[in-house]
């Protein structure tokens, strides 16, 4: 796809809409935080290649001094009413400090001022991501469609431990991810009894049924509530295979919920949101997805560029070509190119639209100073 003059604009938004509703893998559905489902778009001035669509934090390899950073970042800076560690991600991200969130816009004209504002002597380029869910992936992802969507079924995604991970040490995240991995492969390997085509639907259904519900404490005490047809309800057809499985599963799954890592990460969550995790923590689906997040309080320049942010997460061995084919695997993105030539002529054509430094920017004298403040309190705490 191209872009030559805004008024193709409508044009690609219904080329972008048909892709994605032409395709069998989506369907307008909510994503994990609950955003309605939307395209949103990335604008850079050329194509950066190896780094595009990365994080700041990524991108230059800054994600030992993660934790560093968020110590140091000034808590006066905070605006009135953010007090999540997420929202403090996105504060951090405002003044131009390294996160691991990426900025994006719901505005495909924002993105064209980006793509259009430098460097003309290189194409533009604007990355399209649909929030849209995969229908597979609904069961699995506790999300039911909108129409009946309720707000207690969004508490407790693997937003909530992704943005927790960040306000952990090194060395605890990376044994979370590392034990993280070794679980998922014993879920897949041929250790487990269970035919492959089943291991999803099992997995799913012991985290649901039983973590969820069950008070036996040993798998002896398990397997005499197993006993219990009301106990096994769905799972009755396979009783003996879902023990075996849950035999495997249950011991790994423990001792990694109880380390003392997890521990940590779930005192995090629990300070973040003033209450305890009670569900279970699914190992298999975390580090595997991004996500699209919202910022609670709206400042003048996140509401005049219509800012969103792609959250991605950590990797103990993070490369940048990771987390791309990650997020290409996740919301095949689609490539629109400003041929370099149409720069200038597009520019004029967004300033007559309303679309100039001074109306995505009205806060960039007041940020300036703010943003130096916070660099300057940052290093002398060094």
């Amino acid at each position: 796809m191209e872009i030559k003059s805004v008024k193709q604009v409508d044009q690609v938004l219904k080329e972008l809409l048909a892709v994605y509703r032409n395709s069998n893998r989506y369907s307008a559905f909510i994503d994990g935080q609950g955003n309605a489902a939307r395209l949103y778009f990335r604008g850079q001035s050329k194509d950066y290649e190896n780094s595009n669509n990365i994080a700041s934090l990524l991108r230059n390899n800054d994600e030992d001094n993660e934790l560093d950073h968020i110590k140091k970042f000034p808590s006066n800076i905070y605006s009135q009413g953010i007090t999540s560690n997420l929202q403090k991600l996105i504060c951090m991200q405002h003044y131009g400090l390294h996160t691991r969130l990426l900025d994006v816009t719901s505005c495909l004209f924002v993105a064209l001022y980006f793509a259009t504002c430098s460097d003309s002597s290189d194409p533009g380029v604007i990355y399209c991501f649909p929030n849209f869910l995969v229908p597979a992936d609904y069961q699995e992802k506790g999300i039911v469609p909108q129409e009946t969507q309720r707000d207690d079924q969004l508490e407790n995604t693997s937003l909530d431990f992704e943005v927790a991970l960040a306000y952990m040490k090194p060395a605890d995240k990376k044994y979370i991810y590392n034990e993280s991995q070794k679980f998922t492969e014993l879920i897949f390997s041929d250790e487990n009894s269970l035919p492959l085509d089943d291991r999803c639907r099992v997995l799913y259904e012991i985290y649901e049924t039983l973590f969820g519900n069950t008070e036996a404490e040993t798998l002896e005490e398990l397997e005499q509530e197993l006993k219990c047809e009301d106990q096994v309800n769905s799972l009755n057809s396979f009783p003996t295979h879902y023990y075996q499985a849950y035999k495997l599963i249950y011991p790994k799954y423990m001792q990694l919920n109880n380390s003392p890592q997890v521990c940590r990460l779930l005192e995090i969550l629990k300070a973040d949101s003033c209450k305890a995790y009670v569900k279970p923590i699914d190992f298999t689906k975390l580090f595997t997805e991004c996500f699209f997040v919202t910022a609670s309080q709206i400042n003048p320049r996140i509401k005049a560029q219509h800012g969103y942010f792609m959250f991605q997460p950590f990797l103990e061995t993070t490369s940048i070509s990771t987390i791309q084919n990650m997020i290409t695997q996740q919301y095949e993105p689609q490539k629109i190119i400003v041929p370099a030539t149409y720069k200038d002529l597009i520019q004029k054509e967004l300033r007559h639209l309303g679309y100039s430094r001074e109306t995505l920017f009205p806060d960039e004298e007041a940020l300036g100073v703010k943003y130096s403040e916070t660099i300057n309190s940052i290093n002398n705490s060094h």
